[in-house]
């Protein structure tokens, strides 16, 4: 019997599947995770993500800014910010700058920006089940029989990802 540990606090396997344990979501997730081997982040809209979209607005507008006046205007915290304005810098929506008079500021306008570009910039395999990514195939879903539950929830996801693009960020910022 193996155990998973996270924080100093140790689950036995056995245990999580045949008794009821009241354990917290995280730990649940981390169990999940090392049983299944599978990276379960990645298949939602995250908070990351829509924080993401707030810094994008704290940044719009504005000539630069330092993390901690994004962080003071929409209410973040500061390794939170670093994170995500990394994550944004990579996929080249924000420019850093650096020193003393250092700071970010949009590379690319909201209005050439839509949700889609920011959730993916944030989390690369947004899919809302896994088996929807390419590098994960559906083990149900092959050429002799087709999974009818994926195919449905294909049509899902392209109609998720038709509707984070059809407004740029500016038209949302700008919506009364």
């Amino acid at each position: 019997m193996y155990s998973v540990k996270n924080k100093g606090i140790a689950y036995k396997r056995k245990q999580c599947y045949n008794t009821k344990v009241n354990l917290p979501a995280v730990y649940l997730r981390e169990i999940h995770r090392e049983l299944v081997g599978k990276r379960l982040d990645g298949m939602f809209i995250t908070r990351e993500s829509d924080y993401a979209v707030r810094v994008i607005r704290a940044l719009a507008g504005e000539r630069r800014l330092s993390v901690n006046e994004i962080c003071e205007k929409e209410e973040l915290t500061a390794p939170f910010a670093y994170k995500i304005l990394k994550k944004l810098q990579k996929a080249k929506i924000v420019k850093g700058f650096r020193g003393v008079h250092g700071g970010y500021t949009l590379n690319r306008q909201p209005d050439e920006l839509t949700l889609f570009d920011v959730y993916t910039a944030i989390d690369p395999e947004l899919f809302i089940i896994e088996c929807m990514n390419e590098g994960s195939p559906c083990v149900r879903n092959s050429t002799d029989t087709p999974c009818l539950v994926h195919q449905e929830l294909a049509e899902v996801q392209k109609e998720l990802w038709r509707l984070l693009k059809r407004k740029t960020l500016q038209d949302i910022f700008d919506r009364k």
